[in-house]
């Protein structure tokens, strides 16, 4: 070696030595302040990046591991706390890439604050993230090289900040680098038994997994412990209960396809009340796949054991699914994948329907669109036939429209052009207000082969929705430009026709209360069998709070339950009519009315019905009415009833007090009635019901009383008849009676029988042509409308009487016998009856006279007059020229001529004497004579004729003919009476 270079050579050498031992001493130095350097270096670094007073303590710093004894951080309210985290690396590999390779976190704790919800936030709103804008929150590749190869956190904590709420979970996470640019990720989040699961396998440059598994034991309780002014937002929420909750979420993006979100929720055991809507859901399931926040499609499913909505009930375990699109996030749409089967009020409605609805939540003005496709719809026994209903409107205000309603088998009558709106307030004290209008169209029914065409009318239903009530009118109103009934050659009916319902239901029971009202006026009617003009009819019901449940459940034969119901009913029904026609009847004018009104617990029944100038027949009547009278229950109900007419200027009346029991049941009627005394005046109505008898006038003082009873199986009366100061005539046949007294008595009107009541005739004077007839007298009984029975019955008659003894007359026409009693009948009034007697008769005569009805044909038999035993009579006749007429002598006479002449007696002149004066020893007189019916009394008498030449026996036969046919009519009309 050069010696030149051995100084400068041993002075850098020792220069090395010592600059090494100074590193050396450093380096120990600084291994020994190493921990305190890096504590120190940390916290500066932590304070760089805005966490302020950052605690940190590094316990142990090796060539291949950190140890940190006590770490917490705080930034923005949030705080992170441990006191063990040891971190492992390869010094190459850190120096080299700056990338440890392991993790430990032990115990730590980590407090997150959440943002406080914002209270009324303005601004136009935010446009809807993406699937790609969230996948990029995952992306790493700002980080790549990933800085470590594994973090683990253990035994440690995480709690949820949110003002005064605070929620604790356990901590178990795993970060794993399978490469500088790919992760692992996977964390569990619990709290006894509700868990939250996160994983994610992150690669560069866009291979993203991610995905969520929360599992809930029971959700409810947690909102109620960690958020109890949940309640507050859903008011009308009463109770809710559930079971486990399940979600489960996916993110994926693979390559340069777009990236993809699946999703299903499921929560099993539901039971919730809301806004008396009433649900009971064994499992509800919500799944969705979508790529792009735009369309988000989600499938909702349920089967429910119960859903109901006060009486609105879907049907128990019937499938649901439904089809929910959430679009740009700002568009709901909701569409049913089959019907969903539903009933109402305990299956008065009942429906399969599908629903398509969308509401878009960016839009204030009439956000919500729906249809309603009803597949089939029943109500109680009518099945309409499928139709729609589309919607418009907002949360407030709904409009919709129907499509064609109509019933499915047979279509009497169909609503077209129906429309209406839902009106909801904002302020809760105020109705929600439903409202419907459409065009009632009937469809023409065939009424005997013709077409019977019915009126269109508008219909009208509004109906108001308060807290405590609900409120419902409906009026159906016919269009006036159409009959309200056309059926061809058969009837027209023409006028204004409109019906009125206002209803109230209570909304904590099932009450009703209101009144529906029916108005027909200026009604016309044509046809065949009746026709009127002026008609009007008018009837109000009126109803309080009358129990639904009960009124459809009743039995309508339960007096006392029907009773109880009626008792908070009133009604009132009116009419009138100007002119009023049949085949039967006119009336120029009529009315009436009909109330139901309750009373002292009672019901109150009132009627009334009048005419004027109504023509039956023949009869007029110038004013008719009935008025009736009932109060009680349907058990039993009293009531008093009087009709009244003015006939040919006769008043009469007649009154009743009656009884009617269980009318619903067993109808039974029990009460009596009185004719007010009337006094006719010379009427003719007799020949008004009965032509034969025009002519005949009659008149007396008339009073009838009696009693009546009814069921539903018979109905008889009975009857008390008393005529008085009664007077017949009847010119056409010169039949008159006066003093006419009758009281007929009837046991059972029914059955025409008089039982053990006698009924009786008195006449004071008969005249018969010019025959006449004093103090006629009878006495009968009516044996079940079979057989008149005359107990008895007399005339004076030809200064005697004549009588007519027990006799039994069948009503039904058929044959019989009866005879009379004649006695002490005047020769001198009979001798007055016979037109060609001129002279006198003297004396008594009795006898009998027979008759019989045979064939329908009265006839009087053979009958007979004789003086009575011991008596005499006497005949006084003018026969002045008689035999002496002074007829022409013959011009030769004979010896018997010349005796007489010299004797001086004249023959002739002696028989006229002797004829003219008879005293009669034997009368007997044949009364109609049945070889000869023309002649009504043939008379043979015997006794002795008084002459100037002396007493000459006589015996003398004659026949009568003429006025005595009176007497035989006379006969027929005492018979009939």
């Amino acid at each position: 070696m050069n010696p030149r270079f051995r100084k400068p050579i041993r002075i850098l050498l020792r220069t090395i030595v010592v600059l090494t031992t100074l590193l050396l001493i450093g380096v120990v130095c600084l291994w020994g302040l190493r921990t305190r350097l890096l504590t120190s270096l940390a916290k500066d670094y932590l304070e760089e990046l805005g966490i302020e007073d950052p605690q940190l303590t590094v316990t142990d710093l090796q060539t291949n591991s950190l140890s940190v004894g006590k770490l917490k951080i705080a930034f923005d309210g949030s705080e992170l706390a441990a006191n063990n985290i040891v971190v492992s690396f390869s010094l190459s590999e850190l120096l080299k890439s700056n990338r440890i390779q392991e993790a430990r976190i032990d115990g730590a704790t980590f407090t997150l604050q959440l943002p406080e919800q914002s209270a009324g936030a303005t601004g136009e709103q935010a446009e809807p993230p993406t699937l790609a804008e969230l996948a990029k929150l995952l992306d790493l590749s700002s980080f790549y090289p990933l800085p470590f190869q594994s973090i683990q956190i253990s035994d440690s904590s995480l709690t949820l900040k949110q003002g005064d709420i605070s929620i604790p979970l356990s901590l178990e996470a795993n970060a794993t680098a399978t490469s500088p640019q790919s992760l692992d990720f996977h964390a569990l989040l619990a709290q006894a038994e509700n868990s939250l699961q996160l994983q994610a396998k992150l690669a560069s440059p866009t291979l993203t997994q991610a995905s969520v598994s929360l599992e809930l034991e029971n959700p409810i309780s947690l909102l109620d412990q960690y958020l109890p002014s949940w309640k507050d937002e859903v008011p009308e929420l009463t109770t809710i209960n559930s079971g486990p909750l399940s979600l489960q979420a996916l993110l994926k993006q693979q390559e340069s396809a777009d990236p993809t979100l699946d999703l299903s929720f499921e929560i099993s055991e539901l039971d919730f009340e809301y806004d008396e809507i009433f649900g009971t859901l064994p499992l509800l399931t919500a799944t969705t796949y979508f790529t792009d926040f735009t369309r988000i499609p989600i499938l909702l499913e349920f089967s429910p054991n119960r859903l109901i909505r006060d009486t609105l009930d879907v049907t128990p375990r019937q499938e649901i699914a439904l089809d929910v699109n959430i679009k740009d996030l700002s568009v709901v749409e909701i569409q049913t994948r089959f019907p969903i089967v539903w009933t109402y009020d305990s299956d008065l409605v009942s429906a399969h329907s599908d629903i398509e609805l969308s509401y878009q939540l960016d839009v204030d003005e009439d956000p919500l669109r729906a249809l309603i496709s009803n597949t089939k719809f029943t109500v109680s026994d009518f099945e309409l036939a499928p139709f729609t209903i589309s919607a418009s409107g907002s949360t407030s205000k709904i409009n919709f429209q129907t499509s064609l309603l109509e019933l499915s088998t047979s279509t009497p009558a169909f609503i077209h052009g129906g429309r209406g709106n839902v009106l909801i307030p904002e302020a809760t004290d105020e109705a929600i207000s439903v409202s419907f209008a459409g065009k009632l169209h009937p469809e023409p029914l065939v009424i005997k082969e013709s077409r019977a065409i019915m009126p269109s009318s508008d219909l009208n239903v509004e109906t108001q929705v308060f807290d405590t009530h609900t409120d419902i009118q409906l009026t159906l109103a016919a269009i006036p430009s159409s009959p309200l009934l056309s059926i061809p050659d058969v009837a027209t009916l023409q006028g204004v026709l409109n019906l009125s319902v206002n209803l109230q239901t209570q909304s904590d029971s099932d009450t009703l209360s209101g009144n529906a009202i029916f108005d027909a006026s200026n009604i016309s009617i044509q046809s065949k069998f009746v026709s009127g003009t002026g008609i009007s009819l008018q009837t109000k019901l009126d109803f309080l709070d009358l129990d639904s449940t009960r009124l459809s459940l009743i039995d309508l034969s339960d007096e006392q339950a029907l009773t109880e119901i009626l008792l908070q009913v009133a009604a009132q029904v009116d009419w009138q009519a100007s002119q009023l026609t049949t085949p039967d009847f006119n009336a120029q004018w009529s009315g009436g009315s009909f109330s139901l009104n309750p009373e002292n617990n009672q019901l109150l029944l009132s009627s009334y019905v009048g005419a004027g100038i109504l023509e039956l027949d023949q009869i007029r009547l110038d004013q008719v009415y009935i008025e009736n009278e009932h109060r009680g229950t349907l058990t039993q109900l009293t009531g008093r009833s009087q009709a009244s007419t003015m006939l040919d200027g006769i008043n009469l009346q007649i009154d009743s007090q009656h009884r009617i029991n269980a009318p619903l049941t067993n109808l039974s009627l029990s009460g009596e009635y009185t004719l007010v005394p009337v006094s006719i005046v010379h009427s003719d109505l007799p020949g008004r019901f009965k032509p034969e008898l025009a002519g005949l006038s009659v008149s007396a003082d008339i009073h009838a009383n009696g009693t009546f009873r009814a069921s539903s199986e018979n109905a008889d009366g009975s009857l008390s008849l008393k005529v008085r100061k009664g007077t017949i005539s009847y010119p056409a046949s010169q039949v008159k009676a006066g003093g006419l007294t009758i009281d007929i008595e009837l046991a059972s009107i029914a059955k025409v029988d008089s039982g053990d009541a006698s009924s009786s005739i008195h006449i004071e004077d008969i005249e018969a042509g010019d025959l006449r007839s004093i103090q006629a007298d009878s006495q009968f009984r009516i044996h079940r409308g079979e057989t008149l029975s005359i107990d008895s019955a007399n005339v004076s008659l030809f200064g005697g009487q004549a009588k007519l003894g027990s006799t039994q007359i069948p009503l039904n026409g058929s044959d019989f016998k009866g005879s009379l009693e004649l006695h002490s009948f005047d020769l001198a009034q009979i001798a007055s009856y016979i037109d060609i007697f001129d002279g006198q008769m003297q004396g008594k005569v009795s006898g009998y006279l027979p008759f019989r009805l045979r064939s329908g044909n009265f006839e009087l038999l053979r009958g007979d007059l004789r003086l009575p035993d011991g008596t005499l009579a006497s005949l006084k006749y003018n026969t002045t020229g008689l035999l002496t007429d002074n007829s022409p002598k013959p011009e030769k006479s004979s010896l018997s001529d010349r005796l007489l002449k010299f004797l001086k007696v004249n023959p002739d002149l002696a028989a006229e004497q002797a004829l003219g004066d008879i005293t009669i020893t034997t009368f007997e007189t044949e009364l109609f004579p049945e070889d000869d019916p023309k002649t009504p009394i043939r008379i043979r008498l015997e006794g002795v004729a008084h002459s100037g030449v002396g007493d000459i026996p006589v015996v003398i036969d004659t026949q009568v003919r003429g006025s005595l046919s009176e007497l035989y009519n006379f006969l027929i009309r005492l018979n009939s009476l």
